[in-house]
């Protein structure tokens, strides 16, 4: 499921950045980012819609009968050897086999997936949690679980329960934003070098951002840095089955 960036970092508190980071060493200087920044102001996707049925063609229905004939035909020989062309030709049918039914597989369960996840935008909509204003990922799913307390879908007859969650929210340091920050003036190349490391070049590192904005004469010069080269992802939503 897409992510989308947002730009919220332009109006981060940064004094309480720097007071929850001199209270925890848990904490990176990107999670304490993407917690304190706002929402963007960006256009929503269309809501969530059903999924196109995957049909099982005849060719995956011929690999399905023929996978107990031609899995595991090769044993694996007991010692190093060089296979000979039987073997090698039989490895090349199993193969094929395989790959056709593991392509359908992960198709029908991009399918399930998706219908699972509308399964709970449905289900938020009717108990009005999700409202025309709630985040929704780049499928048009909505974003209302909190990382570490998932929807839940119990399944009545048995001891299982789909549920769908949610990753926190992350920031990033986008290189190419920060070259194109010193072309223009934003960032000095005193600024880009104490961001930077000699990776091949010069890299965006967070550890050195880090660094600079926590020490007392480097904050105003780290803060121009994470304006212009830094980037809010929004956290995605995964379908999970439990037993319970």
């Amino acid at each position: 499921m897409a992510a989308a960036a947002t730009s919220g970092l332009d109006t981060v508190n940064f004094a309480s950045v720097a007071k929850i980071l001199n209270g925890s060493s848990d904490l990176s200087l990107g999670d304490v980012l993407a917690k304190l920044a706002e929402p963007a102001d960006e256009k929503q996707p269309t809501v969530s819609a059903m999924p196109t049925a995957v049909a099982l063609s005849e060719d995956v229905q011929r690999a399905l009968e023929l996978l107990p004939v031609v899995f595991g035909q090769v044993k694996t020989p007991a010692s190093r050897r060089v296979l000979n062309q039987s073997e090698l030709a039989k490895f090349a049918d199993e193969k094929t086999i395989i790959d056709t039914i593991q392509k359908a597989l992960k198709a029908r369960l991009a399918e399930m997936t998706a219908t699972i996840s509308v399964h709970f935008d449905v289900a938020a909509e009717k108990s009005g949690k999700a409202k025309k204003s709630t985040p929704r990922d780049g499928n048009g799913h909505y974003q209302i679980a909190v990382p570490g307390s998932p929807e839940e879908a119990p399944i009545s007859d048995r001891a299982s329960t789909w549920f769908r969650q949610r990753v926190s929210d992350k920031t990033v340091f986008v290189q190419d934003l920060l070259e194109k920050a010193l072309l223009d003036g934003k960032i000095t190349r005193a600024d880009y070098l104490a961001v930077t490391e000699p990776v091949k070049g010069r890299v965006v590192s967070e550890e050195k951002i880090n660094k600079l904005f926590l020490s007392a004469k480097g904050r105003d010069r780290a803060q121009k840095v994470i304006k212009v080269a830094g980037k809010v992802v929004r956290g995605t939503n995964s379908i999970h089955l439990r037993n319970n």
